[in-house]
């Protein structure tokens, strides 16, 4: 990302798509800070969790009536080490959560104390309507319906039903055998 857009001036509208389940925290923090230098707008076409619902806060974000985003805290897949190394990942860890809570708050307008009661409840699943409500999402569109790539998340079945509901959508469901047995 970094490459593409050191190629066009930073006074030229950029548009990224977003259908992902998320990925590196860290990753992600660099493109929002790329892309709140010019004007973004982010398309979600499907799901936008973890860290990519983290993208949409770096510009305009107009989502497809059937997209799904997920908020929660960082984590780790895995930590090793003496109690010492643990802590000091612990307390690199709670550095990302400040980022992530400051992030959703310049974007939402919504306080830091209340974003970081609400990621201490765990994942938080929306449709678009909840997400233009909450404020990462600003506008919603008829989109094209939904192509979603589930990886390893686990989101409510109803959020699931809304999001099939009356579209052609494929969905790949990748990791989880419970998941494909339901459809």
């Amino acid at each position: 990302l970094a490459d593409q857009l050191a190629t066009t001036p930073v006074t030229t509208p950029v548009e990224i798509r977003v259908n992902s389940p998320g990925g590196d925290l860290a990753a992600a923090l660099a493109m929002i800070s790329l892309l709140e230098q010019r004007p973004a707008t982010i398309r979600v076409d499907g799901i936008a969790a973890s860290a990519a619902s983290l993208l949409c806060c770096a510009g305009r974000c107009v989502a497809s009536r059937n997209s799904l985003f997920m908020i929660h805290p960082p984590w780790l897949s895995s930590a090793s080490g003496d109690a010492k190394q643990l802590r000091e990942t612990v307390a690199g860890l709670e550095k990302f959560e400040v980022q992530t809570v400051g992030v959703y708050a310049r974007k939402t307008g919504r306080s830091e104390r209340e974003i970081a009661r609400l990621l201490d409840s765990g994942e938080t699943w929306m449709d678009a309507t909840e997400a233009k409500r909450f404020g990462v999402c600003d506008e919603i569109t008829e989109g094209t319906g939904v192509v979603g790539n589930w990886g390893f998340l686990n989101p409510p079945k109803h959020l699931i039903a809304m999001a099939l509901a009356g579209s052609s959508a494929a969905v790949e469901f990748n990791s989880s055998p419970a998941l494909r047995q339901e459809f």
